[in-house]
This record gives structure tokens, sequence and C-alpha cells, in this order.
């Protein structure tokens, strides 16, 4: 191994009380960091520089017992400029590293859909309780001085039907389709003697009929029965 010359020597001695190492050359900094002797020699000859004129003739001695402590510290600047260096150097090529090439990065978490539960065909045929009581209270067809209700309380349809009633004098009236739920489906108004059901799903529903003043004329059940039956 070619070691420093003097003059590279008291360079890097220079450096070091200057606070300027990280400025010499590349070539010199990775000796020193490589090269015990050198570095030695750099830490005598800078304890040496650091001892005043008037106690020069006390060198040796100083520099036998101050020979480990001069050498870490010599050691620590190094190993603190040559990261320096390294670090740099490793963020230019970092930056130059084809973009497709990355470090593998956290995944992001894919948060499961949570779908709504389908309601079972069983259920869409459960009675509501209390348009139940409703409906009994019209028992049989409701019969009044206009209004005639044809359709049986409790009617089976297709999935295309209609609802029935005699209306000869033309009154406006509203028929209001539920299901099960007491949640309105459909709203027609009619001044006519029946109303089309139409395409509404397997399940049970409820109907009522109401006149101008929305007072209620009648509330029957139809069950929808699914399209293969």
């Amino acid at each position: 191994m070619i070691h420093l010359t003097e003059e590279e020597i008291a360079q890097c001695s220079d450096a070091l009380q200057d606070g300027t190492f990280d400025r010499l050359p590349k070539a010199i900094r990775t000796h020193l960091a490589e090269c015990d002797a050198c570095a030695s020699e750099v830490s005598v000859l800078t304890e040496l520089m650091a001892v005043p004129a008037a106690k020069t003739k006390h060198v040796r001695p100083l520099h036998h017992y101050a020979m480990a402590g001069a050498a870490a510290l010599l050691a620590a600047v190094l190993l603190f400029f040559w990261q320096k260096s390294t670090t740099q150097h490793e963020a230019v090529q970092w930056a130059e590293m084809d973009p497709t090439v990355q470090t593998p990065t956290e995944p992001i978490p894919v948060l499961d859909t949570v779908q709504p539960p389908k309601e079972k065909p069983v259920k869409r045929y459960a009675q509501n309780v209390e348009l139940e009581k409703l409906r009994r209270n019209f028992e049989g067809s409701y019969r009044s001085s206009v209004i005639d209700v044809l359709t049986p309380s409790i009617d089976t349809l297709r999935s295309k039907d209609r609802l029935v009633w005699n209306n000869p004098n033309g009154l406006p009236l509203y028929v209001e389709i539920l299901d099960h739920t007491n949640h309105q489906v459909q709203w027609i108004e009619t001044s006519a003697s029946y109303v089309d059901i139409n395409c509404l799903p397997s399940g049970l529903y409820y109907w009522k009929l109401f006149n101008v003043e929305y007072d209620l004329l009648y509330c029957g059940k139809i069950i929808v029965q699914p399209s293969n039956h």
C-alpha cells in the first residue's frame, strides 16, 4: 500500500484543525479511513500543532498518552465524513434509478365491501300486524251507497293483474299499494272501476282505497305469486 506523503499528512492535519476535512480529495479521505499508519501520523501531527510552542519539549509524553484519544477522534471524524459522502452518492444513484425499480411500499388496505343482506323470499310473505287488523275491519266486500269492492279481501294475483270495484258515477279514487313493511310501493289515481297491478315482485302486499277526501274506503291483502306459479 502506498502511504500518504509528508505534504499530504500536513494537509490532512490542517484540514482537521480548520474544519475543512470534507474538502480534501476523496482519494486522501478514503486512504485515511483504510490505513491506520497514516491516520496515526495525522493524529500525532494534529496534537503537535495544538500544543503551544513553550511546551513542545513535553510533546513526546503527550503523544505517548494521548495517541489513543487522538486516533479515536480522527477515526470518528473520518467515519462521519465517509458516511456523509457515501449517503450523498447513494442518494444520487437512487434518483437515477429506473422508476419501475422501487422499494416495496406498504400495500393500501382494501376495505371489504359490505353488501346489504338480501331479503329472504319467505320474509317477503310475512304479515304486518297493524295492516292485518285494519284489513279484518273490512273483511268481506265493502258495501256503500256508491262503491262496491269486488276483489276478495285476500286475493292471490299474478305479477300483472287488477283490483276491481263498481264505480258507476266515475268518482275520483286513490289506490295505495303497501308492502309487508307498510312501505308505499305504488300510488294510483283513477276514476275507473279498476286499477291494473303491474310488475310487482312476488310477496305479500296490502292495498287501500280512498275517496277524494282521503277517507279510507277499503283495505285488502294481495299475494303475488312467483312468476313460475
